[in-house]
């Protein structure tokens, strides 16, 4: 069960926001750390994966409460399953408002945090 170890997990996601991208864990490093450090033994590497770096989770829910802190006042996510996505969300007081989702297909005005003219259709994984 992956539960005990989810608050792990998430402070060291939330450590890794501050660190340059090369230095940042990958779902195998959080995997050995809490084998290592915390004698996690009965949890496959699976589950951490699943849970870990690049998950939706992280950017629907710990992302955008830190920015919004920051009062950082647009947050963009991309999606890219099934189609690409770009969902854009703006700082309503200390919370994110989804204000517009951009499609595949359709190319789209968005107004912050700079205009832009956007159909994210054309946008590929590095």
């Amino acid at each position: 069960m992956l539960d005990p170890y989810k608050y792990l997990i998430d402070a060291i996601l939330r450590a890794d926001l501050d660190a340059p991208r090369k230095k940042r864990h990958t779902a195998k490093r959080v995997f050995d750390r809490l084998v290592d450090e915390h004698g996690m033994d009965h949890v496959s590497y699976g589950r951490v994966r699943d849970y870990a770096p690049g998950n939706k989770r992280m950017d629907r829910s710990i992302k955008p409460g830190l920015y919004a802190e920051a009062h950082i006042p647009s947050y963009w996510r991309l999606e890219f399953d099934p189609a690409p996505s770009l969902v854009v969300s703006e700082l309503y007081g200390a919370r994110y408002r989804e204000v517009v989702t951009a499609t595949t297909g359709v190319i789209t005005r968005i107004r912050l945090p700079f205009p832009i003219e956007i159909d994210p259709g054309t946008l590929h994984r590095a």
